[in-house]
């Protein structure tokens, strides 16, 4: 009983006999009773929810939902699960809070939010207006390969559409938001706007039959507008769009449903077709028509045409294809609706297949009914397959074959007319999500609605587009061109499949099965290669323009994350890439500067990280390296991260960015430079700072930084130091307007921030305050939910703030009291991203490391803003009678190299004494750090140090006077590092070293590179 009494019982949901049983320690109770959630004594009433006896959290549905559905995740995060000392969650107050109200949708099933509008708008128009046409004009085997050639296309689409749609709940946007999520806002756009227009377009077609229709019962009591052709079609046309317009705009939208209706007036006039088929002709004025009932004078009449040549059954042949066409192309329908359906991931595979499978039935059906009953009796007509005529309107085909034919005409115009309004619905409603998704900023002003939810100024842009298929007022002069946008469509949602099967991302769980990624390549295929056969002119057009929208897209590069497989792709690429590097062999000629530059964070030391990248431009890699001091929670951390990727992407440097945290800088520099790097993709070159600091610091600090160098000596990697007169650490000194920074990056808001600006400080040893970090931490994580929040109200008056030009850069960076920073402080932060004045780059190669000495300055001539900058190298003579020889061969080395320069001179004095005056200027730059008596608790230099290096601080004393005398208004100096050997130079003395060649010089790099060759002269 004692053990039970620490578990808790809870009754199963399966069955009485089968229990699960969950053993859990009570929470902040030191004996627990036992407590039995099914009991029913007494006390059960008082008795607490599972929920209340963990933190941990059940599995359920709203834990996976988006971050913006209304209901809220309530899974808690890793700190609050891990952590022991965070403040508890108060379980009661998520128990007891009121669900949100939730507005509920008129769901559908399977057959009513699928297969019906998938059949009236396939059947609305073709089946009684075209289907007799083209097996008049193509011939009836001819006919029935042309539906069973769209049915086919049609079929591997929806294929592909039902494995995309399987793979995850859809929402509003059907076909539009299946592939913009499957590949992306690139491919995702151009299908957007297309669809859009194919919509548009599908409902013109449908206007235009129902016009024609009109016209023709107009003509049988010899009614016209004006000239009973195209006027009057143009007039009717335009009077519809009108009223489509108004009722939409009325309200309408939410209130018809007469799909079902109109599927029974359509089943109904199939049916008086096959009745009038059997009965045969009513009366000598049906047989002298054509329509002679089932015979097979009818049937050797159509099943092949007489064509004169194989070219005119070609073009024949795809002509009546392409007008056919559009027929198939409703199958989407029940898929722009996704967003009204119980369950989309059964109801769209299982409509649109079953809808294909049943209108090709019937339009084969027909055909052969057409094709076994009627004949052409008049011989002009015969090779009239061009145009369409009033021989082959549907009062001469099939309005003979119907027993009553006014159910025929009245199913014409109820099918049409209901199919032309609901693409006229779909058409706004795809526009706007494309709109409010921000992919095209130039196009968000159409994403607006009223309260009612109706998009109009989508609605008036469709009416526009509809308006411009209209004119021609002719039906078959559009339905070409919109059979080339619906193949267009296809070819990317098959292209999707194809896609996503390749690359296989751990995402790609379709439930549907039924489908084959070669198959889908396949359907792809064709289809662009059908939108070529039937109109290669129209073909090019919507391939060029879903090209230009292609590369609108990825320019803009929107702030979008939809776990795309493109984003898999990318990965998979990286991937594979960094797999097969690992087996190229390493080779001088490939040789590339790969940089880890110890910076703190990125924006505290901007000029440091501008000289790095002009050696990585383009060329190699680069990665920017935090050291934390106190340990920090994960979320600052991201934080820290999330602000370091905005500037960089901000500045446009290609570059990482890694940080670590809980040690000190000797420790955390040690770490980055052993494990930073994947396969080949590592650093070799430690890039730093100069410590300008370093007679005032603490032998500690002092110690740390010197066993940096030593330590990437001891990994074999080279070593840069850089050094600037105003120095490189700007933390202090500058504030960065993160919120601004985000945005401008993510490129959410093109316009001036009012908000205040944060301060990106480094958290390196050398920036650390005596803050208290838990106080920072709440500090920064506080600024950065106030900041999310404030662009998501920004985000919503994005259009009606004012837009700035494409290329002006808004200014990020403040001084610390929020103005403008001085000219010379912005001019020392700027200094490497400005055009460098005409000069030269001074390369002082003292010693052979490899060549890394002269290769980085040689980079560094080769950017633009260098290009005006001219080398010039010098070099140590070993005698001084060899002058002429060391030159010569100095020289000759150089030009295998093909490095050109401008300027070579060779030092042969470098052992003289040095001067007076320099003597006296180290012994002044050292008097404060020698120890004070032989008890000194300060580390300085040494006088039995001096005396023993005395030799190597001479030469390095006469190296100042020949920098003074060559190199003082160079534009960079570049200069072989000196050795810092372990145990044998103390660290202030090899800084006392440094500081004689660098104090009061122009830029100046020290560098030793490890001694492994980064040039060569074989080709």
């Amino acid at each position: 009983m004692e053990s039970e009494s620490n578990d808790v019982e809870l009754k199963s949901v399966v069955s009485d006999t089968k229990r699960t049983r969950f053993q859990v320690n009570l929470v902040d109770c030191e004996t627990p009773p036992r407590l039995r959630l099914d009991s029913a004594s007494s006390e059960d009433n008082k008795y607490k929810s599972f929920r209340q006896l963990t933190r941990e959290a059940l599995p359920r549905l709203d834990n996976y939902r988006n971050i913006m559905s209304v209901h809220v995740a309530c899974r808690p995060t890793l700190d609050e699960l891990h952590n022991c000392d965070l403040a508890e969650k108060n379980m009661e107050a998520h128990e007891n809070e009121p669900s949100r109200p939730t507005k509920k949708k008129h769901e559908e099933g399977w057959i009513q939010g699928v297969l019906i509008r998938n059949l009236v708008q396939i059947w609305g128009l073709m089946l009684f207006l075209r289907v007799a046409w083209v097996v008049c004009t193509t011939g009836l085997i001819s006919g029935i390969v042309i539906i069973l050639f769209g049915g086919a296309i049609t079929t591997i689409t929806a294929l592909s559409m039902s494995a995309i749609s399987t793979n995850g709940v859809l929402k509003e946007g059907g076909t539009y938001f299946m592939i913009s999520r499957s590949l992306g806002p690139e491919f995702g756009a151009c299908i957007g706007v297309i669809y859009s227009i194919a919509l548009a377009a599908a409902c013109a077609m449908h206007m235009v039959g129902f016009c024609e229709m009109v016209q023709i019962i107009m003509k049988s009591f010899n009614l016209f507008i004006l000239d009973g052709e195209v006027q009057d079609m143009r007039i009717l046309g335009i009077c519809l769009t009108a009223a489509l317009l108004c009722a939409t705009l009325g309200g309408i939208r939410s209130r018809i449903q007469v799909h079902a209706a109109v599927l029974i007036l359509i089943i109904a006039a199939i049916l008086d077709v096959f009745i009038g088929a059997i009965y045969g002709p009513k009366t000598d004025s049906e047989k002298n028509q054509g329509f002679i009932g089932f015979s097979w004078v009818a049937i050797n009449y159509n099943i092949f045409k007489n064509f004169e040549t194989f070219d005119d059954w070609c073009k024949s042949f795809w002509y009546g294809f392409s007008i056919f066409f559009p027929a198939v192309s409703g199958f989407l329908a029940g898929t722009n609706k996704s967003g009204e359906l119980k369950d989309s991931l059964r109801a769209i595979p299982r409509g649109s297949l079953t809808s294909i499978f049943i209108s090709s039935s019937i339009y084969i059906s027909i055909a052969i009914l057409v094709g076994s009953t009627f004949v052409d009796q008049d011989p002009f007509y015969k090779s009239k397959f061009d145009d369409p005529n009033e021989h082959y309107a549907v009062n001469r085909t099939i309005g003979l074959i119907a027993f009553f034919s006014p159910l025929v005409y009245a199913c014409i115009l109820a099918s049409t007319l209901t199919a032309s309004f609901s693409s006229f619905l779909a058409a706004p409603k795809v526009f706007q999500m494309l709109c409010n998704d921000r992919i095209y900023n130039n196009l968000t002003w159409f994403g607006f609605s009223n309260k009612s939810g109706e998009p109009i100024r989508a609605d008036i842009l469709t009416t526009i587009i509809v308006l411009l298929f209209i004119l021609p007022g002719n039906l078959n002069a559009i339905l070409p061109s919109i059979s080339n946008i619906f193949l267009s469509v296809y070819a990317l949602i098959n292209f999707s499949t194809f896609h996503a099967s390749l690359v296989k991302p751990i995402g790609w769980r379709p439930t549907f099965k039924l489908y084959n990624m070669w198959l889908s390549l396949g359907g792809s295929m064709l289809c662009v290669l059908l939108m070529f056969v039937i109109s290669w002119g129209t073909a090019l057009v919507t391939l060029g323009a879903i090209l230009a929208l292609y590369l609108i897209v990825s320019y803009q590069k929107p702030d979008v994350n939809w776990g795309t497989s493109t984003q898999a792709q990318t990965y998979k690429q990286a991937l594979m890439a960094v797999h097969n590097l690992i087996r190229v062999e390493d080779h001088v000629k490939n040789f590339r500067p790969q940089l880890l530059i110890l910076t703190g964070m990125a924006s505290s030391r901007p000029s440091l990280v501008d000289f790095g990248h002009l050696i990585t431009k383009n060329l190699s890699l680069l990665v920017c390296g935090n050291i934390i001091k106190a340990p920090s929670s994960q979320k600052l951390l991201e934080i820290y991260s999330k602000r370091a990727i905005n500037w960089l992407c901000y500045h446009k440097i290609k570059g990482f960015y890694v940080q670590i945290d809980g040690t000190n800088f000797d420790d955390g520099a040690k770490s980055l430079m052993q494990t930073v790097g994947l396969g080949k993709l590592k650093p070799n070159i430690v890039l730093l700072g100069y410590k300008s600091n370093w007679f005032k610091c603490s032998s500690q600090n002092l110690n740390m930084y010197f066993n940096v160098l030593h330590k990437a000596l001891d990994i074999h990697m080279a070593v840069c130091i850089l050094r600037v007169k105003s120095g490189l650490n700007f933390s202090n000194s500058i504030l960065i307007d993160e919120m601004q920074l985000d945005m401008m990056v993510n490129r959410k808001a093109s316009y001036l921030s009012e908000e205040p600006f944060l301060h990106s400080r480094s958290q390196s040893m050398s920036t650390v305050t005596d803050k208290n970090d838990s106080d920072e931490e709440n500090e920064l994580l506080n600024k950065e939910t106030s900041t999310s929040l404030n662009k998501q109200c920004t985000d919503d008056k994005v259009d009606d703030q004012p837009k700035l030009n494409k290329n002006q850069k808004v200014n990020i960076v403040k001084g610390t009291d929020g103005y403008d920073l001085p000219k010379d402080i912005m001019n020392e932060i700027t200094r490497f991203q400005r055009k460098q004045k005409k000069g030269s780059i001074d390369v002082w190669w003292l010693y052979d490391d490899g060549g890394l000495t002269l290769l980085l300055p040689y980079i560094l001539s080769t950017r633009g803003n260098w290009s005006s900058c001219k080398l010039r190298v010098f070099t140590i003579a070993n005698k001084k009678d060899q002058l002429e020889f060391e030159q010569r061969s100095i020289a000759s080395l150089l030009a295998k190299f093909r490095i050109d320069y401008s300027d070579l001179l060779v030092i042969t004095d470098l052992m003289r004494k040095p001067h007076e005056e320099t003597l006296a200027f180290y012994d002044a730059l050292i008097k404060s750090y020698k120890p004070k008596g032989p008890n000194s608790e300060n580390d300085g230099i040494k006088e039995s140090e001096l005396t023993a290096m005395k030799e190597k601080t001479n030469r390095h004393l006469r190296l100042r006077e020949l920098l003074l005398e060559n190199s003082q208004e160079a534009n960079l100096i570049v200069m072989t590092l000196p050795m810092p050997r372990k145990n044998v130079v103390p660290a202030s003395l090899y800084m006392s070293w440094l500081e004689t060649l660098t104090q009061g010089m122009p830029p100046f790099l020290l560098v030793r590179g490890n001694q492994n060759s980064v040039l060569t002269f074989y080709s």
